[in-house]
């Protein structure tokens, strides 16, 4: 965004510069966007056509999901200045968060001609709800977003920087679908519209390469080093990889914690990054890797641009957001045997590399358990009755679930199912509307809470009967820490690797009964589980008895090692060649 000094209707004199400087410290920092709103207001009751205060208001209020109030703000830059295309943008990403297609497509349209960008778009054309009515919308929003990006040619728009328009595939890895094709594309269109994406480290261009030079130098790269899923899923190998066989540097380009700070602790080396695409890759190839290892790409735009240049010799990525990149300057992707099919090579366009099925999914440390001290009451459940918990994030409740939490409802009258709170109403409404076509006159018994605590988390799990593991994207991170509980999970594993983690759990544990394989026997094991004492005592049992096998498995430490050995020496190879 432009400073305010140069706003289209207003000429800033001093007062209103600085009211408009504290208004956007106020807005930086935690907590105190309730006084960044009224200081907003403030300046805007002095100047009611200072369009930098009111786009910025509604940037801010869309940060803080006061979506109606934001709208309204962007409404009054369209009507101040028509040729922006911020407010339209900005606007459509409302709509598209709500559900409302019709409305973000109508806003992306409105766009300005003469301000439309490469990145607008792809943005337009890649438009997804976060919960889809039905598989029809899902089919139709596929074909459609294919159609429309055939139609994008990169040359004739101003592409801008992709980091402020880009648009990752977040959301479409939860529909159920094989990705390939669409990551594919999408990746080929950012490869022709910003070619300085793949920029090759001086150490990587040929004549450069070093067989040998004592240890593998490994950078370990992602924005969620920090209290996060990814940290959770990898910390245990940054600190347990050979150190006479690796070296090994930590780029962390997101927000620093106590997690960060653990991490820092066990690595070689750790760097955090500015958010500058330039700045990041200058570090990361200063620093002469012979492997960098991403722990996740498409989950953000940052990494996933980073990942189209040549940083090291070998570029893997991980399960972190478990789904082909599309990218070619990725090398290989890490899974294991037990989340892949005979078929899966077809789903990546890198080489896979599968740890062995006898080894945990990953060096995953034990959960260290709070004092379970909460009961019912204190998630406003009921007492009496069976809790059917599905914790997942409540974009992972596909409409395909629907049928078989509909089905638990109809075969248990004492079953209540329990949902975490997304940011969004529109969401839980929806879910509603769909499971109320199944089962009407029953969402008393369907319940959202309120997001929680790690520690009320953990809480909750223990005093649910049953977890349910989500159909097509169930659980990675949160079946480790919910085993740990001891709480089972029911789960009905799908052809690919985000639907198979905790079937992968449960193969390594050795204990198959809640592992189901259709839809209706999905609702029988639940209800037993639910109603049966005596079986989900059982299997609660086999579950503390057996679950050690999935933590602190220092074998996938080792064979991680041969795989990156090995694939690095390939790579040395081909480009000797």
């Amino acid at each position: 965004m432009k400073d305010s000094e140069s706003s289209p209707h207003v000429q800033l004199g001093e007062r209103l510069i600085s009211g408009i400087n504290h208004a956007r410290l106020l807005a930086s920092q935690v907590n105190m966007h309730a006084d960044a709103v009224a200081s907003y207001a403030a300046l805007l009751d002095q100047e009611p056509g200072l369009v930098t205060a009111w786009l910025e208001l509604g940037n801010l209020l869309k940060r803080t999901k006061q979506y109606d109030l934001a709208l309204s703000c962007y409404n009054q830059v369209m009507i101040l200045s028509p040729e922006l295309a911020e407010p339209y943008l900005r606007s459509a990403e409302i709509f598209g968060d709500r559900g409302m297609l019709e409305e973000a497509r109508r806003s992306f349209s409105m766009i300005p001609k003469e301000s439309l960008s490469f990145g607008m778009a792809v943005q337009s054309a890649t438009l997804l709800p976060v919960i889809t009515k039905d598989i029809d919308e899902i089919e139709s929003i596929r074909k459609r977003i294919l159609a429309d990006l055939e139609l994008i040619e990169s040359t004739e728009l101003p592409v801008g920087n992709p980091l402020e328009s880009g648009r990752v595939f977040f959301y479409l890895t939860y529909q159920g679908y094989n990705d390939i094709q669409f990551q594919k594309k999408l990746a080929s269109l950012y490869f022709a519209a910003y070619p300085d994406l793949t920029w090759v480290a001086p150490h990587c261009t040929a004549g450069q390469q070093q067989v040998t030079r004592g240890k593998i130098r490994i950078a370990f790269v992602s924005r969620f080093f920090c209290e996060h899923t990814i940290a959770k899923l990898n910390r245990g190998l940054i600190a347990h990889l050979s150190r006479q066989l690796f070296e090994v540097h930590v780029f962390h380009l997101g927000r620093y914690d106590r997690m960060s700070e653990q991490i820092k602790n066990s690595a070689d080396h750790f760097t955090c990054c500015s958010e500058d695409l330039t700045e990041i890759r200058s570090a990361i190839a200063a620093w002469e890797p012979d492997i960098v290892y991403y722990t996740d790409i498409g989950m953000e735009p940052l990494t996933y641009f980073l990942a189209f240049s040549r940083l090291a010799p070998l570029q893997c990525v991980t399960w972190g957001h478990p789904v082909t990149t599309g990218i070619p300057a990725i090398d290989r992707f890490i899974s294991h045997e037990l989340c892949e099919l005979g078929c899966s090579r077809e789903f990546y366009t890198e080489r896979l590399l599968c740890l062995g099925r006898e080894r945990a999914l990953t060096y995953y440390y034990r959960p260290e358990l709070p004092a379970m001290t909460k009961s019912r009451p204190d998630f406003r459940l009921p007492v009496n009755g069976h809790i059917y918990a599905c914790l997942q994030s409540i974009f992972k409740v596909h409409p395909d679930f629907d049928a078989i939490l509909a089905g638990i409802l109809t075969k248990d009258p004492q079953g209540y199912i329990v949902f975490i709170q997304g940011g969004i109403p529109e969401h839980e409404n929806l879910i509603r509307q769909r499971l109320s076509l199944l089962i009407p006159d029953h969402n008393e018994r369907i319940i959202f809470v309120p997001k929680m605590s790690e520690d009320e988390y953990l809480n909750l799990i223990d005093i649910s009967d049953v977890l349910l593991d989500t159909v097509h994207f169930g659980g990675g991170n949160s079946s480790a820490e919910a085993f740990a509980v001891g709480t089972p999970i029911v789960t009905l594993p799908s052809p690919y690797l985000r639907g198979r983690l905790t079937y992968a759990w449960y193969k390594r544990m050795g204990f198959m009964d809640c592992v189901a394989e259709t839809s209706d026997e999905y609702v029988s094991i639940a209800v037993r589980l639910g109603v049966d004492k005596e079986f989900r005592s059982y299997a609660k049992e086999k579950i503390g008895m057996l679950s050690s096998a999935l933590y602190e498995d220092m074998g996938v430490v080792r064979e991680t090692e041969s795989l990156l050995i090995e694939a690095l020496s390939q790579r040395r190879n081909r480009i000797a060649e």
